[in-house]
């Protein structure tokens, strides 16, 4: 069993998390995960109304009696203010989440109504010194996020084994590791650097309950190391998505100097469909980390959970073996 502060923080059986990932995370994927012993967090941008969001943590609490984490997104191109802010906190508390995940600014403003619910609080940063901040705060763990990771990956774009060990070297509180992991060695890499977690998100992406369109989950299984690129770099926002013939367009527009709006304008359609019935993954930028070239097969949650933490004990298992014989002689 892997034992860790981050296990006996959110009340779980392993140590693994599954991020909060807009238009996918569903109640199902969840509950899912909560059932297998982590937490997952629903993204309550995803949500237009208060009354949807509340819905859908009392749908996963339907489907599980695990803990169920909330997403609570700060960046400031869809902050939904101070107020909204302050009642998605409050509909969190009412139904009793298990935590809360904020992330894209400072939770500095939010934290003392979190903390009054005796609720822990894991705030994502792409940067030692924002951990460190996190930490200074009041945040009961941080997410370190490298640059192998999906989605916003920080401008400093830091590689995951670099900045979790830096995290687990500066800080006091748990750090939990995100970027690139998708298998149990990966994660006994990041506990082996320090970590006392992981998060991951393309990973539970290529799953059966993500129910995505069978055209979607089978470009997940065939991504290459290759078939990943960085886009928005210009404009201080990296995220990392899947090639298709979409990026190279984006790519161009970048080195024209053409504007966000304009770009958002081109792809923007695309976005809007539903990765469940839409049979076009070309069609629409598509965000994952790199560990989506270590997915072979899609399955039930509880299957890669189980496999993931059987993995990860083996690999620590051989570590120790290893260290001891080299001990011995």
């Amino acid at each position: 069993m892997l034992k860790t502060r981050i296990t006996e923080l959110l009340g779980i059986q392993h140590p693994v998390l599954m991020g909060a990932m807009h238009r996918v995370t569903t109640a199902e994927m969840v509950a899912a995960v909560a059932e297998a012993g982590g937490i997952g967090f629903i993204p309550a941008a995803a949500f237009a109304s208060l009354d949807a969001l509340r819905g859908e943590i009392r749908k996963a609490r339907t489907l599980t009696d695990g803990p169920i984490g909330l997403n609570i997104s700060l960046v400031p191109a869809v902050h939904p203010g101070e107020k909204r802010i302050r009642e998605i906190i409050e509909v969190g508390v009412e139904e009793g989440v298990g935590a809360f995940e904020t992330a894209g600014g400072s939770p500095a403003a939010f934290l003392p109504l979190i903390k009054a619910s005796r609720i822990p609080v894991l705030h994502k940063v792409t940067q030692v010194r924002y951990a460190r901040k996190a930490e200074e705060i009041g945040a009961d763990a941080v997410i370190v996020i490298g640059c192998e990771g999906g989605g916003y990956i920080g401008p400093a774009e830091i590689p995951t084994m670099i900045l979790v060990e830096g995290a687990a070297r500066a800080l006091s509180i748990p750090v939990v590791a995100a970027g690139g992991i998708a298998d149990g060695r990966t994660m006994a890499a990041a506990l082996t650097l320090g970590a006392e977690g992981v998060l991951m998100g393309t990973r539970f992406i290529a799953s059966t309950e993500a129910g995505l369109h069978a055209r979607y989950q089978e470009r997940l299984v065939e991504t290459g190391e290759t078939d990943t690129v960085v886009l928005f770099r210009s404009f201080g926002s990296p995220l990392r998505f899947i090639r298709n013939r979409l990026t190279p367009e984006v790519e161009r527009m970048e080195r024209e100097g053409r504007s966000m709006r304009e770009i958002l304008d081109r792809i923007g359609p695309g976005q809007e469909k539903d990765l469940r019935l839409d049979d076009d993954p070309q069609g629409r930028l598509f965000p994952v980390g790199f560990g989506v070239t270590l997915i072979d097969r899609i399955r039930p949650i509880a299957e890669i959970v189980a496999e993931i933490v059987r993995e990860a004990e083996t690999a620590i298992l051989c570590l120790d073996r290893v260290k001891g014989e080299t001990a011995a002689a």
